[in-house]
């Protein structure tokens, strides 16, 4: 089960309460939804999310956008167009997303198994 540490729900939580003194109403309604949908773990559990997960749920976000745009204007979309629009902008959601967050430099994420001989940037 995916989940997020406590010490993010706790920065989650700060950031809607910042949002709701700014008046960004929109902010906070995507912030409570994050919340609700994701259980929170101790700070110090031991867990795993590897690339290909992270990968794969950036890849659903995308297919979910597909579909929702495809049913709010009543078309269709053949499955290699949509494909391509997936594999087009994982990258660069992915790199962007990085950048929001301050880990533009990471190659890897600290919950991602190592390798044998690897070792984890201190990103």
């Amino acid at each position: 089960m995916k989940t997020i540490s406590k010490l993010a729900m706790e920065r989650l939580q700060l950031q809607k309460t910042e949002a709701e003194v700014q008046g960004m109403n929109n902010v906070v309604n995507h912030i409570e939804d994050i919340i609700k949908k994701n259980s929170s773990r101790d700070n110090e559990d031991n867990y795993t999310y590897t690339h290909d997960e992270y990968t794969n749920d950036l890849k659903n976000l995308l297919w979910e956008a597909i579909v929702r745009t495809a049913d709010y204007y009543g078309k269709n979309f053949t499955v290699e167009a949509a494909d391509q629009f997936v594999g087009s902008f994982l990258k660069q959601i992915s790199n962007d997303a990085k950048i929001v967050v301050g880990a533009e430099k990471a190659l890897i994420g600290p919950h991602e198994p190592l390798l044998p001989g690897e070792k984890r940037n201190s990103e």
